[in-house]
């Protein structure tokens, strides 16, 4: 009797990649942010949050610094709808993107952020309005 031999099958997986953000768009999340924290057990301090954009892409500056982390992270879009993954360092090392961490911005009717919340396993963390 014959025995079938079976073949490893190849498939190829494009890298997934950022949408790209205009000029524009990363223009209405500038600006400084408090975060205040929803409830006790968030492990998120009062935090003043500095979004800037550099290279044509957007970072954030966390004061204090959250989790340990380096005080600067990268904002990575998820879509053009204002969620964005936290992209982490630690002594100037990228450690990787906070899959189940994210920041959510929501906007007045001019188009400009006004409101942010931090949000993590699917809880909010942390909610703020811009400071300036």
């Amino acid at each position: 009797s014959r025995t079938a031999c079976s073949r490893p099958r190849r498939s190829t997986v494009s890298p997934s990649r950022p949408p790209d953000v205009s000029a524009r768009e990363r223009a209405t999340y500038l600006g400084r942010y408090r975060l205040t924290p929803n409830g006790t057990d968030a492990n998120v301090p009062e935090t003043t949050l500095e979004v800037t954009d550099a290279g044509g892409q957007l970072h954030g500056r966390a004061t204090p610094a959250l989790w340990g982390y380096d005080a600067t992270f990268d904002l990575v879009p998820i879509g053009h709808d204002g969620e964005f993954r936290l992209s982490f360092y630690r002594s100037g090392k990228l450690l990787g993107m906070e899959m189940e961490g994210q920041l959510e911005f929501s906007d007045d009717s001019s188009g400009h952020a006004t409101t942010i919340q931090l949000w993590q396993f699917n809880r909010l963390l942390a909610k703020g309005s811009r400071e300036n």
